[in-house]
């Protein structure tokens, strides 16, 4: 996600086991370079990772347990202060997220859809994370498919705070 005209990236899989790093791409007088910031409190790929403000909240996605090739959700959200460079726990989620695009609505960050690595089902609801009230509510959706990660695809636009698939 973008910053203040900064982009960063986090977590993923690199080819041994799922990471935990967070990079910023940073512009300079010698150029663009990517700078080292401070590692996600879990392990994650997949996930969904958008920018309110100076902060940025990473939700749901999934990791492959140590010593092993099972891979499970991770069910927590953790937002980081790009100017504090530190990460703090948020909450715990009910529903997996994983594969799913976000829609910033106010002070909401909206996921529909998405799936489930553990199961591999689609996720038949629509998560709303309140920044203000830091919590989650999950709305139950009825999707015309149950495909594995098809409804991620399912957010086309946002217009006048309504959304668009």
């Amino acid at each position: 996600c973008v910053v203040n005209d900064k982009l960063y990236v986090s977590g993923g899989y690199d080819e041994r086991e799922t990471a935990n790093g967070m990079l910023c791409l940073e512009s300079g007088d010698e150029g663009k370079r990517w700078v080292l910031k401070a590692p996600l409190l879990e392990r994650r790929s997949q996930h969904v990772m958008e920018a309110l403000d100076n902060q940025i909240y990473v939700l749901g996605g999934c990791r492959q347990e140590h010593n092993s090739d099972r891979i499970v959700d991770v069910k927590s959200c953790e937002t980081f202060n790009t100017v504090t460079n530190q990460w703090t726990f948020l909450l715990n989620l009910d529903t997996p997220i994983t594969y799913c695009l976000p829609v910033k609505v106010d002070n909401y960050i909206i996921c529909i859809g998405g799936c489930s690595y553990e199961t591999g089902k689609t996720i038949q609801k629509c998560t709303v994370l309140s920044i203000r009230d830091r919590s989650t509510r999950s709305v139950p959706l009825k999707f015309p498919y149950r495909k594995r990660y098809r409804s991620f695809y399912c957010i086309r636009a946002v217009i006048r705070k309504k959304i668009f698939r």
